[in-house]
């Protein structure tokens, strides 16, 4: 709105007439044409129909909590039964540090859950759909002797 308001302005100015925006309907079309033809009004850039946006992978400033986790994982890995639960405000990149750690383990089990304090009514249920998940992979991946094992227990 500002950009269409300063382009009819113009014409108040030190321009002359004819190098100025007389009505809504001049800026529309030039806008339009800037929007189909833009390398007509725009000198020296590249022009791409798509613009990119790249998103860059590390993460900054989490050293301490990834320590955190991959210490919790080696205890996992000792013997000790252990769970995290990441929690923080939303668009802290609580997603993207659990992403992180995961990649960063190999031969594990690795499950998430997303819990929405004010639309999940049964915030319980995501656990056991966890381990519905968790057993579901160990099925996959036991051999038939583990799979005895459990049947036997």
């Amino acid at each position: 709105i500002f950009l269409v308001k300063n382009l009819l302005d113009c014409s108040h100015g030190d321009f002359c007439g004819d190098e100025t925006y007389t009505s809504l309907e001049d800026v529309r079309l030039d806008l339009q044409l800037m929007f189909q033809f833009p390398s007509r009004f725009l000198d020296n850039i590249e022009t791409n129909p798509m613009p990119q946006l790249l998103i860059c992978n590390k993460l900054y400033g989490r050293e301490h909590e990834i320590a955190m986790l991959e210490q919790s994982y080696q205890q996992h890995v000792n013997g000790k039964c252990s769970g995290v639960i990441v929690r923080g405000k939303a668009g802290v990149g609580k997603s993207k540090l659990a992403m992180h750690v995961q990649e960063l383990q190999s031969n594990s089990y690795f499950l998430v859950a997303k819990f929405d304090q004010n639309k999940d009514a049964k915030p319980l249920s995501k656990i056991g759909t966890m381990f519905n998940e968790l057993c579901d992979l160990f099925i996959q991946e036991a051999t038939h002797s583990q799979l005895k094992l459990v049947e036997e227990a």
